[in-house]
């Protein structure tokens, strides 16, 4: 029975190195990515109307916003970008129009995340009836 306990133990051995029943001295790490989280806007206001007065006339219109994981904000009037204006706060503050009389503008917020994902509001501003 001397002789069956070296070979047993050598059995042992052998199979631990060839990875059977045991564990690896390299397990394969796996990284699992951050999730993305979008961008919202939670508010985005102002009035719905404005009195204006004669064509062509320009006034300035002021909204309040709010964001959601947002990392920078764009003000757009009728789809466009009004051209330069200075940074706004990607989490909150007030945004400033140019509006053009007699109007309608519809005015749009637009919040990104890094990741390029964009979350927008918009309101259509018309011209207060005068009568």
């Amino acid at each position: 029975m001397p002789r069956l306990a070296p070979l047993a133990l050598a059995l042992i051995a052998a199979g631990l190195a060839t990875g059977c029943g045991g564990g690896s001295k390299n397990p394969r790490k796996t990284t699992i990515p951050a999730p993305t989280i979008r961008p919202s806007v939670v508010q985005f206001a102002g009035p719905n109307a404005l009195r204006c007065g004669k064509k062509g006339r320009v006034k300035t219109v002021s909204f309040r916003y709010e964001t959601k994981n947002a990392t920078s904000v764009e003000p757009q009037i009728d789809g466009q970008n009004p051209g330069a204006q200075a940074g706004y706060p990607p989490r909150k503050g007030t945004m400033r129009f140019s509006y053009r009389c007699p109007g309608p503008h519809t005015l749009s917020i637009t919040a990104f995340n890094p990741k390029g994902q964009s979350a927008s509001k918009s309101v259509k501003v018309e011209p207060e009836s005068s009568g």
